[in-house]
């Protein structure tokens, strides 16, 4: 059986903590503390998930020069193309949440 465009989508993006990392990078990079905080997940199931958004190309690490600095995370290229898609998919989630149960 064949993969269908959908289904990769799906396979890359969905669950709560994927998404909700990746619509809070929408917003620019940010320190694991930092999407902690935006998120209301614990660090440590940020770092898990944000390591799998990395492997699929959607996440990068942004290392600084000062050592006291904390590592920031962006989205790539490839993971801000889901703006869009983000933006349609909050946009539904607004409009139909009282009429779906």
């Amino acid at each position: 059986m064949k993969t269908t465009p959908l289904q990769i989508f799906y396979s890359k993006t969905s669950g709560k903590y994927s998404a909700a990392i990746i619509d809070a990078l929408l917003d620019g990079a940010k320190n694991l503390n930092e999407l902690s905080e935006a998120t209301s997940f614990s660090v440590s199931d940020i770092l898990h998930h944000i390591d799998i958004l990395e492997k699929h190309g959607l996440v990068g690490r942004i290392l600084s020069v000062d050592k006291n600095e904390k590592a920031k995370y962006t989205l790539t290229k490839t993971g801000y193309a889901l703006k869009d898609t983000f933006d349609a998919a909050k946009k539904w989630g607004q409009m139909y949440n009282e009429k779906i149960r």
